[in-house]
């Protein structure tokens, strides 16, 4: 009696799982697309590079980790996050490749946004190309320690804006460097410019603006040169001109009439990039 009372429990079972397993294998199928993750250790600070996507594949004798579809990179050893269409992670080469509307943010508040990014992480640069026809976009947070700027207190957190045909950028020694069309916005320093090629160093508190530089502040005041630094904790201006040239520069007199208006930016040599 007890075996005839065992045997159907136990077939019902059976039947119970083969029910279930279909159900089970089109849930894997379907749902984990956007939950596909990679992880590889990059360093011995026990915190991998990351990648979630759509779509994986890994190349075991390459060693190239591909994803496709809603790429999301964590780095944290570096503070970077990143978003693209698509993502390569070449280990032998130490290089993250990411293409279609990439978006990078690093330490939380610096920001670069390009249709093509390569980042070599030994060296800590990102390289970063736009759509053609379009600009490279980067931001970057800046401390404004010049008590005698003015309307500080409602310009002082908007950070240095630069768009530009080219731009990189050194994580580890924070150097943002645009070439090509260039145009500059520092609201705290009520800062515009446009040049040929510009250059950010973040820890030396410095700008340098390079090739036909014109440069407009407080929306009134101006300065043209070749080459011009920009000290920010000083709010200093230190302008050259081309060889042969002279800089010059307009300050706007408050006077009755108050009809005065400020010059236009001129246009701003292209890049050329070399075969």
């Amino acid at each position: 009696m007890i075996n005839n009372y065992r045997l159907p429990k136990l077939k019902l079972r059976r039947l119970g799982l083969a029910l279930m397993l279909p159900v089970a294998l089109y849930g894997a199928v379907v749902f984990p697309t956007q939950l596909q993750t990679a992880t590889a250790q990059t360093s011995s600070d026990n915190r991998p590079l990351s990648i979630r996507a759509d779509v994986q594949e890994y190349n075991s004798k390459s060693e190239v980790f591909t994803a496709r579809g809603n790429v999301q990179v964590l780095y944290p050893a570096r503070q970077i996050q990143a978003t693209a269409a698509q993502a390569q992670y070449l280990n032998r080469e130490r290089r993250i490749n990411l293409n279609g509307g990439v978006s990078i943010l690093e330490k939380g508040i610096n920001s670069i946004r390009g249709e093509n990014a390569s980042y070599l992480m030994d060296d800590g640069r990102f390289i970063v190309t736009p759509k053609s026809g379009s600009q490279v976009i980067s931001t970057y947070a800046v401390d404004n320690n010049n008590t005698n700027a003015r309307n500080q207190a409602s310009t002082n957190n908007q950070p240095l804006t630069i768009r530009a045909d080219l731009q990189e950028y050194n994580s580890n020694t924070e150097v943002a460097s645009g070439r090509g069309n260039v145009q500059l916005s520092y609201p705290s320093g009520q800062i515009k410019a446009t040049a040929a090629q510009a250059q950010f160093f973040n820890r030396e508190r410095r700008i340098i603006l390079s090739g036909n530089v014109y440069i407009l502040q407080e929306g009134r005041n101006s300065i043209r040169g070749e080459t011009v630094t920009y000290l920010i904790d000083e709010g200093r201006f230190v302008a050259t001109p081309k060889s042969g040239g002279q800089v010059e520069s307009i300050y706007i007199l408050d006077d009755a009439n108050g009809n005065t208006q400020p010059s236009k930016a001129p246009s701003t040599p292209n890049l050329r990039r070399s075969n």
